[in-house]
Parts: structure tokens; C-alpha cells; sequence
């Protein structure tokens, strides 16, 4: 990750397999290249109320009319409506990595134009993307399309489910997947490139 490429990834991984603590270690990246973190969720998720190993801080929250506003630093945003809250609030965002917590509890299988809008543009607005899904099967078709990379954890089903999405990469991502399955370290995770 030494270079800016407006990347979007996905991350699949059962609960417990790593995902959160992963995507913190990305955070000082991020901030090192001068850019902001936002953590986008529909709940107070505790993994960022406290710090730990991978950021040791915890991250403030940032109401979606403060957006415009906000200039650096990690924050997070959190509400039980991101269709008419939060996702207005992220049309405007420039020079930003943006986390999606949990992303199958408001991302919808057909993605909302308006995120669909984000994702074309993010090269353009400077933005790096990150989904965090359960499975396999939680992804949307969309989200497969338009990724850059996949980090797999331990899920509960295999890349299989999205074969017909995956086709040029589905021998790669069962040999990762398989990979994954049988080691026996704590939060492995092995990444597929998408864009071969």
C-alpha cells in the first residue's frame, strides 16, 4: 500500500476473525498520507470506543452536518438512518478513507445510486473505500464489480456463492479461501487482487 491508487476493498470475515482490527492498522497509513478516516455505521460499534494495539486511541464521533466541516483526524459516523442521514453526508468528502462497518446492515444488494455515484468517482475525489461483510453472500454484485482487492478471513461459506461474479479469479479465490480455512493462526487473512 505504498502508493494512492482510490482503491475499493472488500473485507469477508465471520465475527471475531480479525476484519476491525485489520482495517485500524490501515488507520496511521491513511493519516500518514494526509488524508482523513471516516468509520461509517449504524450503531456505536465498541471496538472504536477503546484503544488497543492496532489505534490506540478512540475515535470521536462526527454528526453527518459536521462532515463538510471536518478537516482531519479519524472520526466515525453512526445513525439508524444511512439512506437520508449519513450517505448525503458523504457526497461531498474529498482526500478520504472511508470505512464501512458491518456494510450489510445499510448497503443494499442493488447499491443506492447515490453510493454507486461515490464509488465512480472516488479517484476523482481522492477516496479509498473499505467494506467490511460477514460472508460471501452479504457482498453485493455491485461492490464485487467495482472492487480492487478482496482481504478474506475465515467465513462460514466460500467464494462459491459469487462464483458467476468472480469467474476470472475463482481459482485463485478458492485456493485464498481454502488457505485461510485451514491455517491455524489467529485472524489470518490473505488478499485477492481483483484487478488482474
Amino acid at each position: 500500500m505504498s502508493k494512492r491508487f482510490n482503491l475499493i476493498n472488500i473485507v469477508v470475515g465471520r465475527r471475531g476473525s480479525g476484519k476491525t482490527f485489520f482495517t485500524k492498522m490501515l488507520f496511521r497509513i491513511f493519516l500518514g498520507r494526509g488524508m482523513k478516516v471516516l468509520i461509517v455505521d449504524t450503531f456505536n460499534h465498541p471496538s472504536y470506543n477503546e484503544g488497543d494495539e492496532a489505534y490506540p486511541s478512540a475515535v470521536q464521533r462526527v454528526m453527518p452536518h459536521q462532515v463538510p466541516s471536518w478537516k482531519k483526524g479519524i472520526y466515525r459516523m453512526y445513525g439508524h438512518d444511512f439512506d437520508t442521514e449519513m450517505l448525503p453526508a458523504l457526497k461531498d468528502l474529498r482526500n478520504t478513507f472511508i470505512v464501512f462497518e458491518d456494510a450489510k446492515k445499510y448497503i443494499r444488494q442493488h447499491v443506492q445510486p447515490e453510493l454507486d455515484s461515490l464509488l465512480i468517482d472516488s479517484k476523482q475525489k481522492n477516496i479509498d473505500m473499505i467494506f467490511l461483510y460477514h460472508s460471501w453472500g452479504d457482498v453485493p454484485p455491485r461492490l464485487i464489480k467495482m472492487a480492487d482487492s478482496i482481504e478474506v478471513f475465515r467465513t462460514a461459506d466460500s467464494p462459491q456463492i459469487r462464483k458467476n461474479l468472480i469467474s476470472g479469479i475463482f481459482v485463485e479465490a478458492m485456493k485464498v479461501y481454502e488457505k485461510v480455512k485451514s491455517s491455524k493462526k489467529d485472524w489470518f487473512h490473505q488478499s485477492i487482487d481483483m484487478r488482474n
